[in-house]
């Protein structure tokens, strides 16, 4: 057997472990379905905090925060110190965090919103700062504070002008490991210059947060529907703008809210809800917004050839939202006096990991001796649908051999979906 295997690893003895992926929903970081929560900025956190009650399964919430209270004056130290215990208690309890911080929760938009911009203005330099000092609790920042629900429009300062000065005080303020989205593409392009003709549009940081996602033919407004030639700054047909949030997602995150469209439902397939949101590269979706969609997408089973056959939409869309990754193979090789591990991972997900993420191997040899030998942020260049194969250079030594990742940032676990998974990590194989 010692023969045969080193027969095939070019002289290496390595006895591979099996590679099946898991057909769950592995929890991880920076992605999934989140849960929203309202706070209202003068309140008592503590009592928000008695109130609200966390779902485990959901490693997201959307924090949206009110500050309507405060529309006539100045926002002091003191109500930032209670935003900053609410996002402590999502920390504590092991939250990553989308935020939102707007004039109205309620749909009223322009009745809560100041009459002044120069308030408007003074409020968002206050929150940008608190982003950008509180980056590492939170991974995307939405909208900028003005109109209904914050998803800027029934607002008096939706003028271009107005919401680029906006954008320019937040894309000055916060730190870059943070990222931001508006609510329209459209709204992303006003905000972003023109690529010359022949460049690729380059968002920066800057994505879309769709809470009308297959609420109609238009995404609840989110598009037009027409099918002339648009220009730059109008809204484009959904064919058109599929093909632009494509494009803007392979660098920052995608998500919303998702619609059960009456009528527009019966236009699509249950594969086209898994088509779009793999071109839309979606990271996250509310879990709790529209619960005929979920039940709808409960209801039905997936007929793939696979791990996934007969699960149900729900779970496999569930699963596949953001990033997903899957070791296929490894190997161990010897070339005159060099050896080298090679692996085989594939993204799964429906779209990237946005967060720097620090990949290790770890060898726990037979002496009792622990190596971990960095192989850099290989998963951030891994899209959705790709395979990659990693070459690294290890010692010649014996024992267990696995792979791990971490977040940069927070340091929390980047999880394989691998059946054979350890508190190492995922393992490759016994190196013997």
């Amino acid at each position: 057997m010692i023969k045969l295997l080193q027969l095939k690893n070019k002289h290496r003895a390595f006895h591979k472990a099996t590679f099946k992926e898991l057909p769950d929903d592995v929890a991880n970081p920076l992605r999934g379905w989140f849960d929203l929560y309202s706070f209202e900025l003068n309140e008592d956190p503590l009592e928000f905090e008695r109130r609200t009650e966390l779902d485990i399964n959901n490693g997201l919430v959307l924090l949206l925060i009110d500050i309507s209270a405060f529309k006539n004056g100045n926002l002091e130290e003191k109500e930032l110190l209670k935003l900053e215990n609410i996002l402590c208690f999502f920390r504590n309890n092991n939250k990553d965090i989308i935020l939102r911080v707007t004039y109205d929760h309620a749909g009223k938009g322009m009745d809560r919103e100041p009459f002044s911009f120069d308030i408007v203005k003074k409020h968002a330099e206050k929150i940008a700062e608190f982003v950008s000092k509180h980056h590492k609790d939170i991974f995307l920042y939405q909208g900028l504070l003005v109109g209904r629900w914050g998803e800027m429009h029934t607002t008096r300062f939706s003028t271009p002008e107005k919401l680029q000065q906006l954008y320019e005080i937040f894309e000055n303020r916060i730190s870059g490991s943070v990222y931001m989205a508006v609510r329209k593409p459209v709204q992303l392009r006003l905000l972003k210059n023109k690529p010359y003709q022949g460049e690729k549009f380059d968002p920066g940081t800057l994505g879309v947060f769709n809470d009308g996602m297959f609420g109609s033919e238009t995404d609840l407004g989110t598009y037009d529907n027409s099918d002339k030639e648009c220009s730059w700054d109008k809204p484009w047909n959904r064919e058109n703008e599929l093909k632009f949030m494509t494009g803007v997602a392979e660098k920052v995150p995608m998500g919303g809210e998702a619609i059960f469209g009456e009528g527009f439902v019966s236009t699509h397939t249950l594969q086209d809800y898994i088509y779009e949101m793999s071109l839309r590269h979606i990271t996250y979706l509310n879990r709790h917004h529209d619960i005929k969609l979920i039940n709808y997408w409960k209801k039905l089973k997936v007929n793939y050839k696979g791990v996934w056959n007969g699960s149900s939409y729900f779970d496999y869309i569930g699963a596949h939202l953001g990033y997903r990754f899957f070791v296929k193979n490894a190997g161990i090789y010897k070339e005159k006096n060099e050896c080298t591990l090679k692996i085989t991972v594939e993204n799964l997900g429906f779209a990237s990991i946005y967060g720097k993420t620090d990949l290790f191997i770890k060898i726990k040899e037979n002496s009792g001796t622990e190596l971990n030998i960095p192989l850099g942020n290989i998963l951030n260049e891994i899209r959705s649908g790709e395979r990659y194969e990693i070459c690294a250079g290890i010692p010649e030594v014996k024992g267990m051999i696995y792979l791990y990742a971490v977040l940069s940032v927070s340091g929390k676990s980047v999880k394989f979906v691998n059946q054979e998974i350890h508190p190492e990590g995922v393992l490759l194989g016994n190196i013997i």
